[in-house]
């Protein structure tokens, strides 16, 4: 008995002096949390029911390399294999707490899109800390100048009518470049270049992101505001991030022109952004911006961020019927 006292009391000591090297680490670097976050496992969501009858419509060209000065410049076109003429063109950037994450997550979501139609640019781009804000930012307009120098190589791209979207970290990126390409005097401020004509740009689709990001600390869990800390000092690039320029240029909420598109927003009702969507939501109302939301209430149980992509669900589904409907109004 006393062995297996002093082997746990030795257990704990260990535990406890990792705990305290991580904190201390932690404090003056946000590479480990980084390291963490980046241990979490991403993969490609769930697939719903009857996923073949959509996959045999579809044609995927992977890991093509676009010109860019970042590394991770690949991306992936998902286009329908019988469509002749498809219905528009979605512009993809996927989440992953601005530290990791890839395109892959969006493949079962992808595929479905484009067998109802739609051709899908799901892209890749170079991650924080290694590329710090607006790095991503930068990435999109380069994937776009690509695909818009490239047309005639990929003739089934239709970028006359074009749909901007992302998930999670991915849907701050694309409402951020979204209003670039909208408020021109927000793009001076950026020091970044109006490269999307307005008028190709026919909607957004946005889920469960954090669109307040001077906000994302307001959270009761420590852990996770432990976290999001980390984060925002990684991809901003400074350890007292909050009040930064950089941080309130990326709190996109207070730079949305009338000029936005028609947008969808959703997210999950747990451990996710639906204050931030919300807040978004308002803003786009006050400047009579169209848009279609999906949120759900405690009755409906947890939903968590990133639900959408859990195509066996009946909620994902829901987002992905909505997004259709949204999308055959708007295009």
């Amino acid at each position: 008995m006393n062995y297996f006292i002093q082997a746990g009391s030795y257990v704990l000591v260990i535990l406890a002096a990792v705990l305290i090297v991580f904190i201390g680490i932690s404090l003056f670097s946000p590479h480990l949390a980084v390291y963490l976050l980046r241990a979490c496992s991403y993969g490609k969501g769930k697939k719903p029911k009857h996923y073949a009858d959509y996959q045999q419509k579809v044609r995927i060209q992977k890991n093509i390399s676009y010109s860019s000065d970042f590394t991770n410049n690949r991306l992936d076109i998902y286009s329908p294999k019988e469509n002749s003429q498809p219905k528009g063109t979605i512009f993809w950037v996927h989440g992953g707490f601005f530290v990791g994450g890839n395109k892959e997550k969006a493949t079962y979501w992808s595929t479905m899109m484009a067998s109802k139609g739609y051709i899908v640019v799901s892209i890749d781009y170079q991650v924080a800390p290694e590329r710090i804000y607006p790095g991503p930012v930068q990435q999109m307009q380069d994937a776009y100048r690509f695909l818009k120098a490239k047309e005639q190589d990929y003739p089934m791209l239709d970028l006359a009518r074009l749909v901007i979207g992302g998930d999670s970290a991915g849907a701050q990126l694309a409402a951020q470049f979204l209003t670039i390409q909208t408020n021109k005097d927000y793009a001076e401020a950026l020091g970044l270049e109006q490269v999307v004509p307005i008028e190709t740009i026919r909607a957004a689709l946005l889920y469960c992101g954090p669109y307040h990001l001077q906000g994302i600390l307001e959270v009761r869990d420590p852990a996770r505001r432990f976290f999001m800390k980390r984060i925002g000092w990684a991809y901003l690039g400074r350890r007292d991030w909050e009040n930064s320029l950089e941080a309130k240029q990326a709190s996109i909420v207070e730079h949305i022109s009338a000029d936005y598109p028609p947008t969808f927003l959703t997210d999950g009702n747990t451990s996710s952004f639906d204050l931030h969507a919300k807040a978004f939501e308002r803003a786009l109302r006050e400047n009579h911006v169209q848009v279609k939301t999906l949120y759900f209430t405690k009755k409906d149980g947890k939903i968590k961020h990133e639900y959408q992509f859990d195509l066996s669900t009946k909620q994902a589904m829901l987002a992905w019927e909505q997004t259709l409907q949204f999308l055959e109004k708007n295009m």
